[in-house]
């Protein structure tokens, strides 16, 4: 019965061992078993997160103030200065000529007018003014009006200047028309241009008669003064008028 007893406890320990032991087996296994099906799983790599940019701020730009604007288009493009104008003053020649011609009633933009062509032409001749003023009153019988028709003679304009010079005259009326004669500017050089050459040919007296009556009359000695006499009065009134104003 010991013997029976004792085999019983001793089958028992066994059963409780092989138990005990399978148990673990069985765990092992598992947990072998895992591992293997772990390791056959693909590896996942997962990337860190990226840090995202900061965000943008927008920049507004100010509204550029008009000052600053001019300011900067005056540096760009300076604005040029206007120069100043200077007054032209007139000469007290053409102020005499001008006052002289408007005491015989001819209007001040005309006798202005006038003016200037004698003070210009007689100094491009080296002529005296005043003497050529002094003839224009003399041709123009003191109107000093520019006639535009011929006269009995064929003479045209401020200085009584003959179409038949622009064809026989020679070489200082050329390239000169009937038309020029009427024109108060030119018709003045003609004349001043003229007095200058016979003065240079006969003095300055036979100069001024030689204008009236041709040059051949007074080579010849045939002329007469009266002609002459008329232009040196009118030049004395011209300058006493002259003294008396300015």
């Amino acid at each position: 019965m010991r013997k029976i007893l004792c085999a019983s406890i001793v089958t028992a320990l066994l059963l409780t061992a092989c138990a005990a032991q399978g148990k673990t087996t069985v765990t092992q296994e598992t947990t072998v078993t895992q591992s293997v099906m772990s390791a056959s799983e693909p590896t996942k790599f997962v990337l860190p997160a990226l840090a995202s940019p900061p965000p943008v701020k927008a920049t507004v730009k100010e509204p550029v103030k008009a000052a600053e604007v001019k300011k900067v288009s005056e540096k760009e493009t300076p604005t040029a200065k206007a120069e100043p104008v200077e007054e032209v003053k007139e000469s007290s020649v053409f102020l005499s000529l001008k006052k002289y011609m408007e005491l015989h009633d001819l209007p001040s933009a005309t006798a202005s007018k006038y003016a200037k062509s004698i003070e210009k032409y007689a100094a491009e001749y080296d002529r005296d003014p005043y003497l050529v003023l002094a003839m224009i009153h003399v041709e123009t019988g003191s109107t000093y009006k520019n006639n535009t028709e011929p006269n009995g003679h064929g003479a045209v304009g401020l200085m009584q200047i003959l179409e038949s010079n622009l064809k026989n005259g020679g070489s200082l009326w050329k390239g000169y028309t009937k038309q020029d004669l009427k024109n108060p500017d030119l018709n003045i050089k003609l004349g001043v241009s003229y007095l200058a050459y016979l003065q240079g040919r006969f003095g300055y007296e036979k100069g001024i008669i030689a204008y009236n009556q041709g040059e051949g009359n007074v080579s010849r000695g045939k002329y007469k003064t009266w002609y002459g006499k008329k232009v040196l009065t009118a030049l004395d009134r011209i300058k006493k008028g002259k003294e008396n104003r300015y």
